[in-house]
C-alpha cells in the first residue's frame, strides 16, 4: 500500500491531480490500485463488509487531493479543473470503447 501511495504522490506532482485512470500505461498496476482503493472506501463507508482501508489511509488520500468519485469532485475546484477531469474521463472511455458515444 505503502509503495502504491508513493507512486500517486509522484502520479499528483506531475500531473495536478489523483485521477489515475484505470488503465494508465506508464503504470497500469497504479491504476488498478487506485480503482481498488475507490471500492474499499465504498464498502467501508456502507459498512455492509469488510474493508481493508483504513480511516489513517482515507485521511492520507483525502490529503493528497484523492476523488473517491468522479462525480462529485470537491466544489473548491475550478471549472478548468473539473472540465480536464471530465476530459481524462472521455479519454479513457475511447481508449476502453474505442469511441466517444
Amino acid at each position: 500500500w505503502n509503495t502504491r501511495y508513493q507512486e500517486l504522490e509522484e502520479y499528483q506532482a506531475e500531473h495536478g491531480n489523483c485521477l489515475v485512470p484505470h488503465k494508465y500505461p506508464p503504470n497500469p498496476a497504479l491504476g488498478i490500485w487506485a480503482k481498488t482503493q475507490k471500492k474499499e472506501y465504498s464498502v467501508w463507508k456502507s459498512k455492509k463488509g469488510k474493508s481493508s482501508i483504513t480511516p489513517e489511509r482515507i485521511k492520507l488520500l483525502e490529503q493528497l487531493g484523492f476523488v473517491w468519485d468522479a462525480r462529485r469532485m470537491p466544489s473548491t475546484w475550478s471549472r478548468d479543473q473539473q472540465w480536464n477531469t471530465r476530459y481524462q474521463e472521455l479519454e479513457e472511455y475511447q481508449a476502453e470503447h474505442g469511441n466517444c458515444l
